[in-house]
């Protein structure tokens, strides 16, 4: 969840077109203080009740992807996001790989 704050906070910030800009006015910034803060809300409703934790799971959900969308990423669940389909290194690795033969 740290990294998650402070990494995607400065992806959000990267988005900056102009030196000028306030971050606070970034749609990226706006989208991962949404993120931030439903985030908060699921953990806290995970404690409170199961019901409670599965409407801040879905709204969270939405909010992630909502971010992620917002810096060119893709969406929770996309393969991309899956380590078994890289490719198998070979010896020596040549690219990104991270599974052994």
């Amino acid at each position: 969840m740290s990294e998650l704050t402070t990494a995607g906070y400065l992806l959000s910030v990267a988005f900056k077109i102009d030196g000028k800009i306030p971050p606070d006015k970034i749609a990226q910034v706006k989208q991962h203080k949404a993120l931030m803060k439903s985030l908060g809300g699921l953990k806290s409703a995970a404690k409170e009740s199961p019901a409670k934790a599965q409407t801040a799971y879905a709204s969270a959900s939405e909010t992630i992807n909502v971010w992620l969308d917002g810096v060119d990423l893709p969406p929770v669940g996309n393969q991309a996001y899956d380590p078994r389909a890289l490719p198998v290194c070979e010896a020596p690795a040549t690219g990104p790989c991270l599974r052994e033969k």
